[in-house]
């Protein structure tokens, strides 16, 4: 029992000297501020080209691209089948990277890619955002459509603009510079995600 008292003791003085609300903040144990993602790959933001690099190396080991389901509403059609799940991407349009330090302790990178799209009709066209963001030296992927206010709150400067895909577009647009001298890369990692999707 006194030994129980003493370790009690000992972190008591610990959190005194350190702080506890920082080791809450800092480490593994702060709750993901965007929901679900998947850890992607453990490294440190040397420099933005290696970033990119080693970004997109972790994305062609991955399994499979993460998706989300879409359903088409249909009121002319049996009750049964009024939604229908598209799930069957047939080609990869375009890709854009960007990336950007928004503030000191904060650097994530966007992956932009359109794509088409087959359901019973035929095809449509979908964009899908992906964001990448650091996390105690590790990185996560995650959807757009799950920044909300509620879960964007660790990217302030973006909170003004995380209503609507224009908004995030504009500020994209106006605050990123574009990876030109990295165009034949991100040509071979479109085929690489049109082979992965096929």
């Amino acid at each position: 029992m006194k030994k129980i008292i003493n370790i009690v003791m000992s972190i008591l003085i610990l959190c005194t000297f350190t702080g506890c609300n920082y080791l809450r903040e800092s480490g593994k144990t702060i709750a993901e501020p965007l929901g679900e993602m998947e850890e992607i790959q453990d490294f440190k933001m040397d420099s933005p080209e290696s970033t990119i690099t080693e970004y997109l190396n972790s994305i062609l080991d991955l399994d499979e691209i993460p998706l989300k389901k879409f359903y088409n509403f249909n009121y002319d059609v049996d009750k049964s089948q009024s939604f229908i799940e598209i799930y069957k991407i047939t080609e990869i349009n375009n890709i854009n990277i960007y990336e950007s330090d928004i503030r000191d302790d904060l650097a994530f990178v966007v992956v932009q890619y359109s794509y088409c799209m087959e359901d019973i009709e035929g095809k449509i066209n979908v964009c899908e955002k992906y964001i990448l963001r650091e996390n105690d030296n590790k990185w996560y992927i995650t959807n757009y459509d799950n920044l909300n206010d509620d879960e964007g709150k660790w990217v302030d400067n973006l909170n003004e603009n995380i209503n609507s895909d224009e908004k995030i577009n504009d500020y994209i647009n106006s605050n990123i510079e574009i990876k030109e001298k990295n165009k034949e890369f991100f040509q071979e990692l479109e085929k690489k995600l049109v082979e992965l999707n096929g």
